[in-house]
């Protein structure tokens, strides 16, 4: 009996997708989710242009809107056909409210630092964690690892490379100390940026 998986063969919608549109989709599904004021602030110069194209994305199937909380933001996730036309080794990323603010103020800090670090790249945290998964199996340890902790992002400068958290709360001092040492120890980053919303956080 042949129990070999066959993947179904799907089609693409490519004859009725620009490049912005696939650029859109990569964008989200790197980030996991972002609203349409980001992608407009980033891809557009009109909210209403922005809008038509999100429309059109999600009448192909390639998106999906969702409403957050009460007077919260409506967020933009790529669907499994969105995500594998992105073609960045993603899956398409599940809405987890707990983690939506920090996840969308993520977003709004990569575009800050990469506007301030001409020709630098920022490394989004699901693609952090997709390769220290990698690394996790390939070191023969358990194929299906507990949460592995990576960095919120990291910014590549060339050749270095720095790490970067954003706390929208603080934490407790013995958890600054357990991260600092682990960064401490981490050859694989040249540097740490630690950003916080609120002077309170920073203090």
């Amino acid at each position: 009996m042949n129990t070999e998986r066959v993947t179904p063969t799907v089609s693409l919608p490519r004859s009725e997708l620009t490049g912005r549109d696939i650029a859109m989709l990569r964008y989200a599904t790197r980030h996991g989710v972002c609203t349409a004021d980001q992608l407009t602030r980033r891809f557009f110069t009109s909210d209403s242009a922005c809008w038509r194209r999100l429309r059109a994305l999600e009448a192909l199937g390639l998106i999906v809107r969702r409403r957050t909380w009460w007077q919260g933001p409506q967020v933009v996730l790529a669907t499994p056909l969105g995500s594998q036309l992105a073609d960045v080794d993603l899956p398409p990323a599940r809405l987890n409210l707990p983690e939506l603010e920090h996840s969308l103020a993520l977003v709004d800090l990569s575009e800050q630092v990469l506007l301030s670090q001409p020709g630098s790249q920022w490394l989004t945290e699901r693609e952090l964690r997709r390769d220290a998964i990698r690394r996790h199996r390939q070191d023969g340890m358990d194929p299906r690892p507990v949460r592995i902790r990576t960095p919120d992002g990291v910014v590549a400068l060339g050749s270095k490379r720095v790490a970067v958290e954003l706390d929208l709360t603080s934490k407790r001092t013995e958890q600054y100390e357990q991260l600092l040492r682990a960064y401490a120890a981490d050859r694989t980053v040249q540097g740490l940026w630690w950003f916080a919303r609120s002077a309170a956080v920073r203090d």
